[in-house]
């Protein structure tokens, strides 16, 4: 599914993957999102910002997380918030570097 979704200073094709992203339910992959951070305070680098997003929203064919999806269309029965699994699905936890942005 391709929907731009913006999450953290990232920006990612599809929700799945930025939710993913965050339960850091998988590697860390930068080639899955567009990060977004600094570029509001230098300004001449909006060129070379909007090249990476187009390109990557519009002619990168897959990014990793999509080995993590079953996938799913706009034809699917639409699912239930709350009630799919009678208690949360153990998964493992990747270690993400955090990064203090000093302003």
């Amino acid at each position: 599914m391709n929907l731009a979704t913006m999450t953290d200073g990232k920006l990612f094709r599809c929700p799945f993957s930025a939710n993913i992203e965050r339960l850091a339910a998988i590697p860390d992959n930068p080639s899955d999102y567009v990060s977004v951070r600094g570029y509001s305070k230098n300004p001449q680098n909006f060129p070379d910002l909007k090249k990476k997003v187009r390109w990557f929203l519009r002619a990168k064919a897959l990014i990793a997380a999509c080995d993590s999806c079953a996938g799913r269309t706009y034809g699917d029965s639409e699912i239930t918030p709350g009630i799919q699994v009678i208690k949360p699905i153990e998964y493992k936890k990747f270690n993400r570097l955090e990064v203090e942005i000093i302003s």
